[in-house]
């Protein structure tokens, strides 16, 4: 393949020793320009590879993003409404009320609404005992029939509460209702059902949480 001198350009022979141009050394030849070009582009190709393979891997993960956000909005109550029942089931009384929604205290009273919540369970519980004759092992739930609030209704629902109980509602974004929320109770031998009706799942600060509309407010 030619060679050319690094020196002086002049084109040299494979077996040349030196330039027979300029005297310099074979050492300091230089390869093919051709040979020179594709070195060249080969770094270049793999410049490119490296920069599609980073660029799948950034889309791969917007995908996933999206797609998690996509899960995430859709069961993000759910898990609110799977504390309910677990809590229900544990008698504990605090978890509800921690995650009540914060007009919930502002309507109620928070020392009524802690009440309202313990009288909430004692009622539930003393039911479900003498139904199954037994302690409860286990609750689970059904969403019989839900509604999401519009953006319109919402913004009514808004209103109303900062008129009518001066709560702030900045950080509301949504609203769920859950028109029948069915319960299965279970003891040690037998089962019973139940249900909850007229529960709200608010979202308010980016958190999904409960809340009980036994004045009727948004009816």
């Amino acid at each position: 393949m030619a060679k050319f001198c690094a020196n002086c350009g002049a084109p040299m022979e494979d077996g040349d020793a030196v330039c027979g141009q300029c005297g310099t050394p074979v050492s300091n030849v230089v390869k093919d320009k051709a040979e020179t070009k594709a070195a060249s582009e080969g770094g270049s190709n793999k410049k490119l590879g490296i920069a599609v393979a980073v660029g799948c891997v950034v889309v791969v993960i917007a995908v996933i993003a999206v797609i998690a956000n996509i899960i995430g909005g859709g069961s993000g109550y759910k898990s609110t409404l799977n504390t309910l029942v677990k809590a229900m089931k544990n008698d504990d009384d605090s978890t509800i009320v921690s995650i009540s929604s914060s007009i919930s205290g502002d309507i109620y009273g928070s020392k009524d609404y802690d009440k309202m919540i313990d009288r909430f369970l004692d009622n539930k519980l003393d039911g479900y005992e003498d139904r199954i004759d037994s302690e409860v092992k286990k609750i689970t739930y059904e969403i019989k029939d839900k509604s999401e609030i519009t953006d319109r209704k919402l913004e009514k629902y808004k209103d109303k509460l900062s008129d009518d109980y001066n709560v702030d509602t900045n950080g509301i974004t949504k609203m769920i209702k859950i028109d029948k929320l069915k319960l299965t109770v279970k003891g040690s031998k037998k089962s019973s059902s139940d249900s909850i009706d007229d529960l709200y799942l608010i979202k308010e600060d980016g958190k999904w949480t409960i809340f009980f509309d036994d004045y009727g407010i948004f009816r």
